[in-house]
């Protein structure tokens, strides 16, 4: 920065001095002086009345670019810059420098990095290029990742030409004090000094802000700007001419000022933030270090001395930047403004929180966009959930407004509905639609209903019972706040029309309807930990709540308390006193309450009046720990385990040490008796013993063992088989092969490797399902495979989100590195019997890297895959162990001495003699052999008897199924009728087994013009067979229930209607179940004599085949299916087609694009589009047969994977 100042300085001297008038060297002097101090606001009130009077002069013409790029005045700049582009000031890296910040300001992000670029090609300027690239980056990635936070700006009244920055508002909430920056002095005069006033807003009775008057007694001849009120607003604190006042209310008038003592410098102090004890002071200061940016300080009030004690610099939020304006809310977070960390441009506003443990401030928090911007952002101050700051953003009216952010999306509306009689309206439907949701509830006894609004958009309620319509209308939300009484915060909405007709009515005054807050959206971590919380603040009188902590109606003493991070200690009686804040706003009222107390924990809590009641527990949570060892005391090493506590079962698992730990769920004691088995090892001795937080055991078992051959198949979520998947069981590896399939020897009996089957794992997939079938002896496991399309999206969200739980592209490819690592590891151990000994170093060596990669992840989520590979790492490390051993035993074999073989002649001889004794044991074997023999056959008979009658059951199933098809084919719509309602048709439709869970359906119904509106979609249902079937009935019975009752016409309307009853049918708000279904739908309406297409899709696509020009067009639907769990922030959407006569309309499942064939290749999509094209110029009839020609060829009599859809209709 000093060389810019005698840059600029050189700039402003090499005009000839005699050139200038008395008032024009008058002018130069203090726009010299200005820039030395950085106050390119002052230096712009002289710079401009030099460029009027020397509108060529190139050196006044930068300057006064620099100006107002660095005053929020971005545009302005870039304009002056680009004038003089042909200067020699352009062949510059500070020229460009310049652009580049002014467009970032501006929002253009190609723009500045274009002129960053430029700026990087020159040699170093005045100005760090490095510092603007990367807050360019930063401004990439932040503004890719938008919070769900509502910003307004608080319009026009209030915000001016002129900057308004720093609001704080008065206790009730119902006026503000703000700062403007005015010309005072000569209105009309080009030359005149811009000062800082203080002005004073109110609430009008229509809850809107009013014209804001100026504050004479506040305000001064030079700069006053408002900083706080606080102490019950009696108290003040403002800024004047780079100092900090306070100023004391006395009646309605302000007393004088006086200066902060302590705090304020010879430098500059802009400004500050009390907290509500009065006892704690943080401000912004130049002063009281060696830098001369903007930093943060806290210090403490010095009650003897009746001053501010010597501040301590906040050394882990400041930067060699500015940080500015601090503030800290109920919770105790700090907010404050800073052009450091990870700012996107100019000012970004900031969160931090002291961590009481390390004695310090947490690293600072970007709030995101849209409350940040490229341009300056700051002053922020939160009240509640609302919030204000001030902001340089391109829409701003000038260049600093005032906007005001709500941290929830959503209110929920509470009302009554009546007849008119004033009887309740019960079970009657309340529904409610805006622009893009809609919502649905039913009234209770009382005719009492509850919905949720978007506090954005206008929205729409219709009250409905038996299909009669009560009542419907427009309404809008408005936010306000009033006060009744001090100790209360209301939000409250406005109906948009007064001339309803009452029907809807609710407890408060009239066209008023209570709401109370509801967050919607994901928890924002820049926001504290506090958000989401629904609350009803009771009224009351009292100062104080008194506290109960009690243990199964005995109250407890000496339980350390914290309500919303207050500690208390009970007394004898169990009690404490919990104060509430003068203020009693929506943060006193207790929300989070935690006790610290010997071998008990929190139960539960709750307000009782004017108590709080806290119940406590036992804690439930016991640990087991021990170690198992064989007849040798050699370990037992990633052998399960088998726990049983009160006839429960857990299993878990040795390490390489032969030792395991395991936390049993809360409700698990092991106060009681319990046994640990070692499966397929019989038990010899058993010590225990009680430790301080677990309990500990040794365990001895036999070095014999049971052996069970198991097999294993290995699917996907979609049940293909997984080849070459590696499996860990029982401390043994396998691959499957081709049809997902492998066998180990696990060793323990069947039965007992049932417990066990948690503790199998798989390399680099996720485990969604297990099953056990005990009569094949097979487990089959179902994983995890993404689809491509959901890897790119998991990619894309890494790179957005900045999320604890997601993970960043440098990081999934270190996971992917790991795994593929393992593997690597895995093969050379494998692949020899004998390894060297260097060879062996080398594995362990690795193995040991990728086990510390794993242990030391801290900012990504710990997965399952994680888990499997720790637990195969630690598998193969202990068979590199046996090969060394093995290894070690074959180098003494190659050395053995000539005693040594003497020993083996003997050992030879008594070999055949056990020989012998083999033989004749093996005669009594194969006696044996055949009395079993005999047995066997006797059992097959058996199983062909029972063999017998499952095929005379399978025949009675067949035939019931034969029937439900009867019953499902009656339910599609019959081909004349389709072939009576559009011009050309081909269908077909082949269900995989007897019945399908696909099905097609039509219906229309009649507009108020009497034209008929036509609706036909084809329908994919979770499943195949009897469950995809039923799936069907209900897809059909909802659809048809939305057309018959004219509930909407809206193809995106109606696939939200059909998604929330299958929901609620399959009451999977209450289970797991996650069935569901994909749909196409399509509508067809005349619309001004014209026939129009309209399309909805809820993972699944239509294709339009242009006739005419060749071409095969594919529309896609939503990414939302029908049921089931869904990811946050799908919605299905409604698509216009436009098409020509002669034009094909194709619908299809996936049935037929996810059929194989011998190779196992699909048929797929692109091979049917293809084909599709390559016969586009078919009759529609003739290329049905055509497709369904190919499929034949295709599948060549392999078995039909799932029921198959695909109908063409001509347009």
């Amino acid at each position: 920065m000093q060389n810019l100042l005698k840059y600029i300085t050189l700039l402003l001297l090499i005009i000839p001095l005699n050139l200038f008038s008395q008032d024009t060297k008058q002018l130069e002097k203090q726009a010299r002086k200005a820039y030395t101090q950085h106050n390119y606001a002052e230096a712009l009130q002289y710079i401009e009345p030099l460029v009027d009077l020397y509108p060529n002069n190139e050196s006044y013409i930068y300057s006064l670019a620099v100006c107002y790029i660095k005053t929020n005045s971005p545009k302005k700049g870039i304009d002056l810059l680009d004038s003089i582009e042909k200067s020699s000031a352009a062949q510059s890296a500070d020229f460009h420098y310049y652009i580049a910040e002014g467009y970032l300001a501006l929002g253009k992000i190609h723009l500045a990095e274009d002129a960053i670029y430029q700026a990087s090609l020159f040699s170093k300027g005045v100005e760090n290029v490095e510092i603007l690239k990367q807050q360019i980056e930063n401004a990439k990635v932040i503004l890719s990742d938008k919070t769900k936070v509502i910003v307004r700006h608080l319009g026009p009244k209030v915000n001016s030409k002129s900057n308004e920055h720093s609001i704080t508002l008065t206790k009730d909430h119902q006026s503000f004090l703000f700062t403007r920056v005015t010309k005072l002095g000569d209105e009309k005069s080009s030359i005149g000094s811009r000062f800082e006033q203080i002005y004073h807003a109110y609430m009008d009775a229509n809850d809107e802000w009013a014209t804001p008057a100026r504050v004479a007694e506040l305000s001064a001849d030079g700069h006053a700007a408002t900083i706080q009120l606080f102490d019950n607003d009696t108290k003040a604190l403002l800024y004047r001419d780079g100092n900090i006042y306070e100023r004391e209310k006395a009646g309605e008038h302000w007393g004088s000022e006086y200066v902060l003592k302590g705090v304020n410098s010879p430098a500059q102090e802009t400004h500050a933030f009390i907290t509500e004890d009065q006892q704690h002071l943080y401000f912004a200061s130049r002063g009281f270090n060696d830098t001369d940016d903007l930093d943060l300080f806290h210090s403490t009030w010095n009650k003897r001395k009746k001053q501010w004690n010597d501040p301590v610099e906040l050394t882990e939020l400041n930067t060699p930047e500015n940080e500015d304006s601090p503030f800290i809310n109920a919770e105790g977070e700090l907010f404050f403004s800073s052009k450091g960390h990870h700012s996107m441009g100019g000012y970004d506003i900031f969160r931090s929180v002291y961590d009481e443990a390390a004695q310090k401030w947490t690293a600072p928090q970007n709030l995101g966009v849209p409350i940040n911007s490229t341009a300056d952002d700051t002053y922020f101050s939160m009240y509640g959930k609302i919030g204000y700051f001030s902001s340089a953003r391109t829409e701003s009216l000038g260049q600093l407004d005032i906007y005001q952010v709500f941290f929830f999306d959503k209110v929920r509306i509470n009302g009554v509905v009546l007849k008119e009689n004033g009887d309740p309206l019960v079970n009657a439907s309340v529904r409610l639609e805006s622009k893009d949701q809609l919502y649905e509830t039913i009234t209770n006894e009382k005719g009492a209903y509850s919905l949720l609004a978007d506090i954005e958009n206008n929205f729409y309620i219709k009250v409905e019972k038996n299909s009669n319509i009560f009542h419907e209308g427009t309404y809008s939300i408005k936010i306000g706040m009033r006060n009744n009484k001090e100790e209360e915060q209301h939000f409250y909405v406005i109906r948009e029309n007064s001339q309803e007709d009452g029907v809807v009515l609710a407890s408060a005054a009239p066209n008023v309807i209570p709401v109370k807050i509801h967050n919607t959206f994901n928890v924002n971590p820049m926001l504290g930990a506090n958000q989401g919380i629904e609350m009803t603040i009771k009224k009351t009188k009292k100062l104080h709540m008194t506290g109960k902590v009690s243990y199964r109606g005995l109250p407890i003493e000496n339980a350390e308390i914290t309500v919303n991070n207050k500690p208390f200690k009970s007394d004898k009686k169990g009690e404490f006193i919990y104060h509430l804040d003068k203020t009693s706003g929506l943060f006193s009222t207790p929300r989070v309450v935690t006790v610290a107390k010997e071998d008990m924990e929190l139960k539960s809590w709750y307000i009782e009046g004017d108590r709080i009641i806290i119940l406590l527990r036992d804690k439930l949570q016991d640990v087991l720990e021990g170690r198992v060892v064989d007849e040798n005391d050699r370990p037992i090493v990633n052998k399960v385990l088998h726990i049983f506590v009160k006839n429960r079962l857990f299993s878990t698992s040795t390490d390489f040490n032969g030792e395991f730990s395991i936390t049993f769920p809360i409700g698990v004691r092991l106060k009681t008796n319990f046994e640990v088995m070692v499966p397929g090892r019989s038990l010899k001795s058993f010590a225990q013993e009680r430790r301080e937080y677990s309990q500990y055991i040794k365990m001895k078992v036999s070095n014999e063992q049971a052996v069970s051959n198991i097999g294993f198949r290995v699917v996907d979520q979609d049940g293909n088989f997984v080849n070459d998947a590696l499996i860990l069981a029982d401390g043994k590896f396998a691959s499957t092969n081709s049809r997902g399939y492998t066998n180990l020897e696990v060793d323990m009996t069947p039965s007992e490797f049932e417990g066990s089957i948690s503790l199998v794992h798989i390399h680099a997939h996720d485990i969604i399902n297990r099953f056990y079938d005990v009569i094949q002896k097979t487990l089959t496991i179902t994983v995890n495979i993404e689809e491509e399309e959901e890897v790119v999206e998991n990619i894309e969200v890494a790179m957005l989100g900045t999320d604890a739980t997601e993970k960043t592209i440098e990081q999934r490819r270190e996971e992917l590195s790991l795994r593929n690592d393992f593997l690597s590891v895995y093969e050379k151990a494998e692949n020899k019997e004998l390894i060297a000994q260097h060879e062996i170093d080398s594995l362990n060596a690795e193995l040991s890297r990728l086990e510390s990669k794993l242990t030391s992840k801290t900012d990504t989520i710990f997965s399952s895959q994680d888990s499997s590979l720790l637990a195969m790492i630690g598998v193969l490390r202990n068979k590199l162990q046996e090969k060394e051993d093995r290894m070690s035993k074959f180098k003494e074999e190659n050395q053995i001495s000539e005693a040594e073989h003497q020993k083996e002649i003997l050992t030879y001889f008594m070999a055949m003699c056990g020989l012998f004794l083999l033989i004749i044991g093996l005669i009594v074997i194969v006696r044996r052999a055949y009395l079993q023999k005999r047995k066997v056959e006797l059992v097959k008979e058996e199983l062909d008897d029972a063999m017998t009658q499952v095929n005379d059951q399978n025949i009675k199933i067949t035939n019931s199924l034969r029937a439900a098809q009867t019953i499902q084919y009656a339910i599609l719509p019959p081909l004349d009728l389709l072939q009576s309602k559009f011009k050309n048709i081909f269908s077909i439709y082949r269900p995989k087994d007897i019945v399908s869970g696909d099905f097609y359906w039509y219906g229309e119904t009649k507009k108020r013009d009497g034209s008929t509106v036509k609706f036909f979609a084809v329908v994919d249902c979770t499943g195949h067979g009897v469950p995809g079937a039923l799936m069907s009935m209900i897809g059909k019975t909802i659809l048809q229930e939305v057309v018959d009752k004219k509930l909407t016409q809206d193809t995106s309307i109606i696939l939200e209607m059909l998604n929330q009853r299958v929901i609620t049918y399959l009451r999977q708000q209450e289970n797991t179940i996650n069935d569901g279904m994909d749909i196409a739908l399509c509508k067809f309406e005349t619309i001004d004599g014209v026939e129009k297409l309209f399309f909805s899709g809820a993972k699944s696509d239509i294709y339009i085949a242009r006739k005419k020009y060749g071409v095969l067009e594919r529309h896609r639907g939503s990414k939302k299916s029908i049921g089931g769990k869904q990811k946050v922030g799908r919605e299905f959407h409604t698509e216009q087609i436009e098409y020509e006569e002669g034009d094909y309309l194709i619908m299809l499942t996936d049935g037929i694009l996810d059929q194989n064939n011998e190779q196992n290749d699909k048929f797929g999509r692109r091979y049917f589009e293809q084909y599709i094209k390559k016969h586009i110029d078919q009759p529609i009839e003739d290329l049905g047969d055509l497709v369904e020609a190919a499929l034949d060829v295709h599948q060549n009599n392999i078995p039909q994977r799932d029921d198959i859809t695909v109908l063409g209709i001509q347009l």
